[in-house]
């Protein structure tokens, strides 16, 4: 016998237990979860993916560079002018070569031992074949001057290839240094050499500063020299 119930127009399409057809009637609603699992499984897959690319870049990257960096000599301590170098005076780093940039290749180590360094060697800066022969120092026009100071008599910090001032500290504790003498006429010179103090004894450094000819006879009559360090683009100072 034939049920005469026909469905309203635009309703799906009964199945055999008269649910509608292609839905599953389950407990709490639509049975969603599967889809969205599949939504995170492919977003956490792209982000693996992209992650995988970038550190692939970076280390392709980081390789290049390292094709391209050439061992290059470095002074590893300082040297005076005249001295000879020595195996410890030099050190080997990897750098990017620079356009005008003199340095000496890592192979020629070996063959500078011995050799005289022709101009102040300071720790930490590039080898090259000028720094290098007999002493060409102090250029024209400067001097040398070795001052004897006490601890209090200069920054604690500061290192040869520095560039100071030359203070009287008495008068400058007295007052007149103003009076004396502008701020044209400070004197300055730069670090070439710091000597500590040695001996049970020895209370004073001794501190190498290379100065122009006419300020060296002013800086060596100082009967308290002070040294103050000052800014390396010689723009603070007259």
């Amino acid at each position: 016998m034939t049920s005469p119930y026909v469905s309203p127009p635009g309703s799906p399409p009964q199945g055999p237990d008269g649910r509608a057809a292609g839905l599953t009637a389950v407990a709490g609603g639509p049975r969603l979860a599967p889809r969205r699992r599949r939504r995170w499984s492919r977003l956490t897959a792209g982000v693996v993916t992209v992650l995988i690319c970038l550190f692939g870049f970076l280390a392709a990257s980081s390789a290049v560079l390292r094709g391209h960096a050439v061992q290059v000599l470095v002074v590893a301590r300082a040297v005076p002018a005249g001295a000879a170098l020595t195996a410890a005076d030099l050190t080997v780093v990897p750098v990017h070569p620079a356009a005008g940039v003199a340095t000496l290749p890592a192979s020629e180590q070996a063959q500078l031992a011995g050799r005289t360094a022709a101009v102040p060697l300071t720790a930490g800066t590039l080898l090259s074949a000028a720094d290098l022969g007999p002493p060409q120092y102090p250029p024209a026009g400067k001097a040398v001057v070795a001052l004897p100071l006490t601890a209090g008599a200069f920054p604690p910090q500061m290192q040869a290839g520095a560039r100071v001032a030359v203070m009287d500290g008495r008068a400058a504790s007295s007052g007149s240094a103003q009076q004396a003498a502008g701020p044209a006429s400070v004197m300055t010179g730069v670090v070439t050499a710091i000597t500590p103090a040695g001996g049970a004894g020895g209370t004073q450094t001794v501190v190498s500063l290379l100065l122009d000819t006419e300020a060296a006879p002013v800086v060596e009559q100082l009967s308290s020299p002070v040294l103050v360090l000052l800014d390396p683009s010689g723009t603070d100072v007259p």
